[in-house]
């Protein structure tokens, strides 16, 4: 029942038919969890992982301010998990691990005609790929521009742009951060729709 009441997005997961326990078991299949990790995860679902603004509500702590941003920040769980500078290596890493485990994956499935191409400048993608950009400032603004993964089908002539993004503990910020991951690539969009015309 807390993981109801608490409308966090791991709540949210667990809950969802078809994906959520099953997903969920599947984890625990590839790999036991230990005792600790266990309660982690669920302290994470239940929005009672000791972080600052938790500990501030339940009168441990003085204040909601993240000790490792100099107090200028309030530590929620998001902030822990995606946005706190002194962590940021470690969710990069996480956030690299899982792009290598779908790129992997991808170049496993070997899907017919797919050419997979990770972190890479749209500038530096194959010639075979063009580009219409709008204006000059366009395309010297856009084509430093990194998708985690590029997927490109020459004889489709498909382009898919993969972004991943960290999930956050709370909806309206998953839905802000879809939204910005979303627009992100529309101007290459567009330019790769001019020069098809």
């Amino acid at each position: 029942q807390q993981v109801r009441n608490a409308q966090t997005l791991g709540g949210e997961f667990l809950l969802q038919d078809g994906w959520g326990r099953h997903l969920l078991h599947k984890s625990k299949a590839i790999r036991a969890w230990s005792e600790k990790e266990q309660r982690v995860w669920m302290q994470m679902v239940g929005r009672v992982y000791p972080v600052q603004s938790y500990l501030k509500r339940v009168g441990l702590a003085p204040n909601d301010h993240c000790p490792w941003c100099g107090h200028t920040k309030r530590e929620t769980l998001e902030h822990f998990l995606s946005d706190c500078k002194h962590f940021r290596k470690h969710s990069t890493k996480v956030h690299n691990d899982i792009v290598a485990a779908v790129l992997d994956q991808l170049r496993t499935l070997k899907p017919q005609g797919w050419e997979f191409l990770p972190e890479t400048e749209l500038c530096k993608l194959p010639q075979s790929i063009p580009f219409k950009w709008a204006s000059p400032e366009e395309e010297r603004k856009e084509r430093r521009c990194q998708p985690d993964i590029t997927a490109w089908h020459a004889s489709a002539w498909l382009v898919l742009f993969l972004e991943f993004t960290r999930a956050t503990d709370k909806p309206d910020n998953m839905d802000r951060a879809k939204a910005a991951k979303g627009s992100q690539y529309d101007a290459a969009v567009r330019a790769i729709n001019n020069a098809a015309d």
